[in-house]
């Protein structure tokens, strides 16, 4: 049985691994999307500075940069 991170996400493979997180291969529960899961090993200033980075970027559509979906159980709503 694979494991379900944030109670929405079923892990299907390891496809990175750094010294602060991993990132997964994942696919959604509720719509059947393929996405990439950044679970980091511990929080720290870093993890909550990332969010919000990536929360800005998101919400704007930045061109090139890649569009946060969800974090902690929260999603992001994207125009």
């Amino acid at each position: 049985m694979s494991e379900i991170i944030g109670r929405e996400y079923l892990i299907k493979a390891l496809i990175g691994s750094g010294f602060t997180s991993d990132i997964y291969l994942v696919k959604s529960i509720v719509n059947e999307g393929i996405y990439a899961a950044k679970v980091y090993k511990s929080q720290s200033e870093y993890f909550l500075k990332e969010i919000e980075i990536m929360k800005k970027l998101s919400i704007n559509n930045t061109p090139g940069i890649v569009h946060l979906v969800s974090y902690g159980g929260e999603s992001i709503i994207r125009n």
